[in-house]
């Protein structure tokens, strides 16, 4: 059984320009994500428009290749492109990760990627609870909401990080990569840079981590 993790690196980005190589504790962005993957004893791919993203994979060892699809029409054009570039890899289970989320427990990811075939589903994705801390909006405002909140179901609410994806080869194939039976794996980090303010938020994170 074939694993290979794999990281769609875009350097684009409509709010913070070259968002990617934004350095977050003295390093580009994207460096956190390729170190991660450096630590993990599985074949590892890099497809990026960016000849420094590349490049940078390269120094880590990485299997670096050129990004010739774009990734901005959601989750329908990403299984297309990852079923294209896996004709190349030729994985069994696929670990996808997202460039803008620098932060990962590596001992946790491990356990995620070998439990995963006796999870029986056809896809696992990282979130973190949110049920008490929910908040409602008008488009305008938004409104806390307690723990006595109403929730008719009667389940428990949870946000997707989108830190880590691992998928079978079967469900690379699908349009929708995340449909059917799903595993959710709780993320001990919720970062996702996406704005100045995340990547603020992310750097005093890594600060005061270093005075503990």
């Amino acid at each position: 059984m074939k694993i290979v993790c794999v990281l769609l690196a875009r350097i684009g980005s409509k709010r913070i320009p070259q968002k990617l190589l934004q350095l977050l504790g003295g390093r580009p962005l994207v460096e956190h994500t390729l170190f991660t993957m450096s630590q993990l004893p599985y074949p590892s791919y890099v497809f990026s428009d960016s000849e420094i993203i590349r490049n940078m994979a390269n120094d880590y060892n990485l299997n670096a290749r050129n990004k010739i699809l774009e990734n901005e029409k959601g989750v329908h054009f990403t299984s297309q492109e990852l079923k294209h570039y896996n004709i190349e890899m030729n994985a069994d289970i696929m670990v996808l990760f997202q460039a803008t989320s620098p932060f990962r427990d590596l001992d946790l990811l491990k356990k995620w990627i070998v439990e995963y075939p006796y999870y029986g589903v056809n896809c696992a994705l990282t979130v973190r609870e949110i049920n008490l801390n929910l908040y409602l909006g008008d488009g305008t405002r938004v409104y806390p909401v307690n723990r006595n909140y109403n929730n008719s179901s009667n389940q428990k609410l949870y946000k997707e990080t989108g830190s880590v994806y691992i998928f079978s080869k079967s469900q690379i194939e699908k349009n929708h990569l995340t449909d059917g039976k799903r595993k959710l794996l709780i993320d001990p980090y919720d970062f996702d840079i996406d704005t100045w303010d995340d990547l603020d938020r992310a750097e005093r994170f890594i600060q005061e981590a270093k005075r503990k």
